[in-house]
């Protein structure tokens, strides 16, 4: 059996946390394939530490405010060979999961895609947002929609721990 990680930034929003790990942990894996959630939270933030370990998630409370230095934070306790990024307030695709082993196991180490779904709590709207138009723009990829080999992460040390998005 092949692991893969998901990462999960958590930013003070327990509520969009606990609507967002039931959508990863419904994506299928591929045939040969399983996956992990790691979530990273500010330890000033033990609700969203709560909801994670509720979901089957393994909690990593940090002192890291920004994404970068809470996903450097969960690096350490990742198991996975694979690594797939997102914050509590990304939908992900629940085809993710496959698109990402094809691009992994074709030999890419950076692959994403070019989607991101967000879920705004006071209206219970999701915004869909897709770079992959036909604009005459080069081709986007949504920061949080990315996905690593490990070994990439840990050649490059993971992500600068200051940069508030990526």
């Amino acid at each position: 059996m092949r692991y893969a990680s998901w990462i999960v930034a958590s930013h003070f929003r327990p509520r969009l946390l606990a609507a967002t790990l039931p959508i990863l942990r419904a994506a299928p894996w591929p045939d040969g394939w399983s996956g992990e959630i790691i979530v990273a939270h500010h330890e000033n933030d033990p609700e969203s530490g709560v909801i994670a370990a509720r979901a089957g998630a393994i909690a990593v409370p940090t002192s890291q405010p920004h994404p970068g230095g809470k996903r450097n934070t969960a690096m350490k306790a990742v198991s996975g060979e694979l690594i797939l990024v997102t914050d509590d307030d990304d939908f992900q695709s629940l085809d993710r999961p496959r698109r990402a082993v094809a691009a992994y196991e074709a030999g890419h180490v950076l692959s994403g895609i070019r989607e991101f779904r967000r879920f705004h709590l006071a209206t219970g709207n999701v915004v869909r947002w897709s770079g992959s138009g036909r604009t005459g723009l080069p081709p986007v990829y949504c920061g949080t929609a990315r996905n690593y080999k490990r070994t990439l992460l840990e050649r490059h040390d993971g992500w600068r721990a200051d940069l508030r998005a990526l």
